[in-house]
């Protein structure tokens, strides 16, 4: 990929094992992939495929964003001993 490339709607993304990717957006939000992750780029968010994304996007006018995450797990909060 080539820095400073335009990115439409809909660009798939992908990193390999051991590589990371910073994508910066038009609006001013930041992505950045870890290795062995995966993001589609909508009009509308972000869709992560696979792997592990930080996501740095400022307030916006434009209402807010939706992102799609392919599998994830929760584990709920432990309570401490007394």
């Amino acid at each position: 990929m080539v820095s400073g490339l335009p990115l439409p709607d809909g660009a798939e993304l992908a990193t390999g094992k051991g590589a990371r990717a910073l994508v910066r957006l038009s609006d001013g939000s930041a992505i950045f992939l870890r290795g062995d992750s995966q993001v589609a780029l909508g009009r509308t968010g972000v869709e992560l495929g696979k792997g592990e994304i930080w996501l740095d996007a400022p307030a916006s006018e434009r209402g807010g964003l939706t992102h799609k995450l392919a599998r994830s797990r929760s584990r709920p909060p432990t309570r401490a001993s007394r």
